[in-house]
């Protein structure tokens, strides 16, 4: 954006070496996890009730944030998320 408005001459990041992403050292146990749980159970509402759902779906945060209740099927059984708002895409 810069270079293409004039702003600078050329792009200084030229020949910078990506940063590489890590994957995590070690997931969290099961006791860990549960653990985890029980002290979102005593949370007040919104956050201990938003940690709960992330654990029980294991869905991305961003994802959970953003529902809406018209994903929510009336018998509260199904969250369908649209694609759009899924890392991969599909629903």
């Amino acid at each position: 954006w810069a270079v293409r408005t004039g702003r600078v001459e050329a792009n200084p990041f030229i020949g910078v070496p990506r940063a590489t992403v890590r994957k995590p050292d070690r997931v969290l146990t099961l006791s860990e996890i549960g653990a985890v749980y029980a002290a979102a159970s005593i949370r007040n509402y919104p956050s201990g009730a938003f940690v709960r759902l992330l654990i029980l779906t294991g869905m991305r945060l961003s994802e959970v944030a953003k529902m809406v209740w018209g994903e929510i099927d009336p018998d509260f059984t199904t969250w369908t998320v649209p694609g759009e708002r899924m890392k991969n895409g599909k629903r």
